[in-house]
C-alpha cells in the first residue's frame, strides 16, 4: 500500500519535533514541491487528484469522525456513509458551514475517481442542534473528544460541562493505558 506524499511529511515531521510544534499549510506545500511529488499551492479545485485521494476506502466505513480545528477552535464533523450524511457538532454552536461543504466536495471528487457512482451525489449536510455545549473558551477539544467517543460506540451525548473533569481524567487515563475505558 502506498502512502500520500502529505501524510509521509506529516508522519515524519511528528516523529522528529512533535506534536506541539505549529504546522501551517506552507510547511507542507514546500515539503512536497522539494519531494518533487505533488505542488499544492493552487485551490484544491486545482490539485491533482492522484494527490488528495486516499488509499483507503472511505465508503466501506460506516462512520468517518473528522476533527477540525480551525483558529483556535475545535469541531466535528461526521459522515455516515450509508446514509450518505454530513453532520456538524459544535459545543459553542458556531458553524462553518465551509467544512461541511468542502468535506463533501472531496467525498464526492473521491467517489468519481474510486467510481464509486453511488457515493457521487445525494449528499446531505446537518448542523447538529441541542447537543452538549461548552461553557467555557478551553474545553471545545475535550467536548470534541467526547463526542467522537459516544458517536462511535453509537451512545447519545449525554454529557455537560460539569462532566468536564472526570472526563478529561478519563482521556488521560485512556491514553496512558493506550486502550478506551468504559
Amino acid at each position: 500500500m502506498t502512502t500520500s506524499p502529505v501524510l509521509e511529511f506529516l508522519e515524519s515531521f511528528y516523529i522528529k519535533y512533535g506534536s506541539f510544534i505549529p504546522l501551517s499549510e506552507s510547511d507542507v506545500q514546500e515539503h512536497l514541491k522539494k519531494e518533487g511529488k505533488c505542488d499544492l499551492s493552487n485551490r484544491l479545485a486545482q490539485t491533482p487528484a492522484h494527490c488528495m485521494i486516499s488509499p483507503v476506502d472511505l465508503f466501506s466505513k460506516w462512520l468517518l469522525l473528522i476533527p477540525i480545528h480551525l483558529e483556535i477552535h475545535w469541531s466535528l464533523v461526521t459522515v455516515t456513509m450509508a446514509t450518505k450524511t454530513i453532520n456538524y457538532y459544535d459545543s459553542q454552536g458556531i458553524v462553518f458551514r465551509h467544512t461541511t461543504d468542502n468535506i463533501m466536495k472531496y467525498l464526492q471528487s473521491e467517489a468519481r475517481e474510486k467510481k464509486q457512482t453511488a457515493f457521487q451525489k445525494g449528499w446531505k449536510i446537518t448542523i447538529i442542534k441541542g447537543i452538549p455545549q461548552q461553557k467555557n473558551d478551553s474545553d471545545c477539544g475535550v467536548f470534541v473528544l467526547e463526542y467522537c467517543r459516544r458517536l462511535s460506540v453509537k451512545q447519545p451525548l449525554l454529557f455537560s460541562q460539569d462532566d468536564m473533569p472526570r472526563i478529561r481524567k478519563r482521556i488521560y487515563k485512556e491514553l496512558c493505558d493506550c486502550r478506551l475505558n468504559d
